[in-house]
């Protein structure tokens, strides 16, 4: 049996909203594990893909024609300065990976790793030395897929919080 291929483009806006649900059926398995409080602050950030957009680019991937998982990127000093979530802990001149989610039905294709490639190779043509995410703890596959990747963990940038993890890649080393 033949694997289909996968594309990745960039996100039209008429789909953002697909994308945020894409988003939470993805993350709802953590729902327990952040808290009913978080957990809200999340489904609200996977809502508000549009105000994103206008500092960020979202990557669809597509499997059968299918959006089989979607990525945020944002490039090297681009963002806004007060922000909430993991994008504060990342030093402003990194790129950034943020929300990366794949669908159910098609995980385990290597999705992730192709959306986080493909952020890595927009990082490299913004000519950023560094690409970093966060991560909360109990994404442990994630955590594994980035390690696998040659992001490393930097826990002087978690100072002060316990909710992200903060992983950096630097571009000199990535694949």
């Amino acid at each position: 049996m033949t694997q289909a291929a996968v594309t990745v483009r960039e996100a039209r806006p008429d789909e953002f909203e697909a994308i945020g649900r894409l988003y939470e059926r993805s993350w709802v398995e953590f729902a327990e594990a952040v808290g009913q409080d978080t957990w809200g602050r999340m489904r609200a950030n996977f809502a508000s893909l549009a105000a994103r957009a206008a500092y960020s680019e979202i990557l669809v991937a597509e499997r059968d024609g299918a959006m089989a998982g979607a990525v945020t990127y944002t490039g090297p000093g681009v963002r806004p300065v007060e922000q909430p979530g993991p994008l504060r802990l990342i030093p402003r001149h990194w790129a950034y990976v943020g929300i990366l989610a794949v669908d159910l039905e098609h995980r385990g294709l290597g999705i992730g790793r192709i959306l986080t490639a493909a952020c890595i190779d927009q990082a490299r043509r913004d000519a950023a030395t560094t690409i970093g995410l966060g991560t909360r703890p109990p994404m442990a596959t994630a955590q594994r897929l980035y390690e696998r990747m040659g992001f490393r963990r930097r826990p002087d940038l978690e100072e002060g919080q316990d909710e992200y993890l903060v992983y950096e890649l630097p571009l000199t080393e990535a694949l």
